[in-house]
């Protein structure tokens, strides 16, 4: 540790989900408890973890209205195709 003026300051593991934003290990934002939400992928979202959220990016973030990612992920009867435009399960 070392000592700063007015305090300690301490070094620790760049973890997604930390709630500090790791540019350098390629993080884009971090939310506090790897929770997803509408602007950032959670520590969930293996590559995606810790990217902005965004559509075609692998994960399904549902805090951000997404749907799906491919069509394997649209489980509708109805609705089987999956839009990689807009993260949405269409009618095919």
């Amino acid at each position: 540790m070392h000592r700063r003026r007015g305090g300690t300051l301490k070094c620790h593991l760049s973890i997604c989900g930390d709630g500090h934003i790791n540019t350098v290990d390629g993080e884009e934002c971090d939310t506090p408890g790897g929770m997803d939400t509408e602007d950032c992928n959670g520590s969930g979202a293996d590559d995606a973890s810790c990217k902005t959220s965004r559509c075609g990016d692998g994960h399904v973030n549902t805090v951000d209205h997404e749907e799906c990612e491919s069509d394997s992920d649209c489980t509708s009867p109805s609705k089987t195709e999956c839009n990689i435009l807009t993260c949405k399960c269409i009618m095919p």
